[in-house]
């Protein structure tokens, strides 16, 4: 069996069943699509017509590959640009990569690099503004995935390393990316969007012009269908901790199948997922679900336990 595999320049462009895996598959018998002829083989495939990043090749059988290449038409050019655009302006956060946004793209750039800082598996993690923009299979985890290697996204030159990744079409509230191998997270980074900046000044000016639905080391209040947590005065340490979120709902067939033998629903996050820091202040948003809430349990939690909790009856 011969594979192919294409990796697109934007994952838009791949076909709906091919979107989860990251590249299309084009996997084909010699048989079906080459010839023999005066002691050589020539096989053709004709190739989709949107703008590839990588190109896998090679062959397979049952004890593994026999034999793979991998190259990047067009790649190197696309990506000395993208370097000389975004070099003259700052980060949106700095690591072993340091990572800029290109219009719809996030950019990675390692300027000393060696070879060994390209084996390690890229992560990236997305958290929509909306999490209903989440694929479905995704909206239990409340975050995108789109886990690379660098061979599919990047190339060196000049000493550098440099990979781009189109972000998906919907509003993205935070980023965290980075590099993991089997001993778990080599580096990583993070940063919230200034979008979402904007969207979670607006809640928190909007919010404390009411009454919170509980106080503790947050003010919790109900806007409009989101939860709203606001800290005024807040130092980092404050956002450490995971943050729990439980909700009973009025009829308990609402909840999702899986969440039903614990009779209440889960949205626990990371600040860094649903929130940001600025002005001095903490603030972070949830999306409640539609369904009828007859009582909400929040706060933070750590290896200890509780560090704070509120309950209270939304009445919305």
């Amino acid at each position: 069996m011969v594979f192919l595999h294409l990796t697109p320049m934007n994952m838009e462009d791949l076909p709906d069943e091919y979107k989860k895996y990251g590249f299309q598959n084009l996997d084909f018998y010699f048989e079906a699509r080459g010839v023999s002829f005066e002691g050589r083989c020539v096989a053709t495939v004709q190739i989709p017509d949107y703008a590839i990043a990588n190109i896998r090749t090679g062959q397979y059988t049952d004890e593994g590959e026999s034999w793979s290449v991998d190259f990047t038409p067009g790649l190197i050019e696309s990506l000395r640009e993208a370097w000389e655009q975004v070099i003259v302006s700052a980060p949106v956060a700095r690591s072993t990569f340091d990572l800029y946004l290109l219009g719809e793209n996030l950019i990675y750039v390692g300027e000393q690099c060696d070879p060994s800082d390209t084996i390690e598996t890229f992560f990236l993690h997305m958290v929509p503004v909306s999490l209903d923009d989440l694929p479905a299979d995704r909206r239990q985890y409340g975050f995108d995935n789109l886990d690379f290697h660098f061979a599919t996204r990047g190339a060196s030159f000049d000493g550098r390393c440099v990979a781009s990744v189109r972000l998906p079409g919907y509003a993205i509230a935070s980023v965290r990316t980075g590099q993991y191998s089997d001993d778990g997270t080599v580096w990583a980074a993070e940063f919230r969007t200034g979008i979402f900046i904007d969207s979670l000044r607006l809640s928190r000016e909007r919010a404390v012009a009411g009454t919170p639905v509980a106080r503790s080391t947050f003010d919790v209040y109900l806007l409009d269908g989101d939860l709203v947590y606001v800290r005024e005065q807040c130092a980092p340490e404050d956002t450490d901790a995971w943050f729990f979120l439980h909700l009973t709902p009025v009829d308990a067939d609402d909840l999702p199948g899986e969440r039903r033998e614990h009779g209440f629903d889960n949205l626990d996050f990371r600040f860094g997922a649903r929130g940001a820091r600025f002005d001095g202040r903490c603030v972070a948003s949830v999306r409640l679900p539609d369904y009828a809430i007859a009582g909400v349990r929040t706060g933070q939690y750590a290896a200890g336990g509780e560090i704070w909790r509120v309950e209270f009856a939304p009445d919305r």
